[in-house]
């Protein structure tokens, strides 16, 4: 939990957790998440799936992210998958519903970057 701490602040998540955090919560449906990356951990060697939590939002905010969760979660499944440019455009229009959604203006820029310059050789699927 405090190794994905640091990464709170990158993707402009109140809270984020492990998916198997999520799973382990009693009744994890009634919480109000979204699929944000694959993340390694320094104990693991593999991408590890992690969650924002984000019922604390302000209820504006909630709101949008409740309405933009499946083109945002599509998107990162694209993107997991070196779609990029289609992840991209998904992701353009979750910030026209949601200007100030950083996990997705993160994506943005990922996914202009790899577009660019590739992506290096130990890249690692979803």
């Amino acid at each position: 939990a405090s190794r994905l701490e640091g990464l709170t602040k990158l993707y402009g998540a109140g809270i984020m957790i492990s998916q198997q955090t999520l799973y382990n919560l009693n009744e994890f449906q009634k919480y109000s998440y979204r699929f944000l990356d694959r993340v390694k951990v320094k104990v693991k060697n593999k991408p590890v799936a992690v969650f924002e939590l984000f019922d604390q939002d302000q209820p504006q905010l909630k709101q949008l992210k409740i309405k933009t969760k499946s083109n945002f979660e599509q998107a990162a499944f694209l993107y997991h998958r070196q779609a990029f440019a289609q992840a991209e455009q998904i992701f353009q229009s979750v910030l026209q519903t949601n200007p100030q959604d950083k996990a997705a203006m993160l994506y943005v820029k990922r996914c202009q970057k790899s577009q660019n310059y590739g992506v290096p050789e130990d890249w690692e699927r979803a």
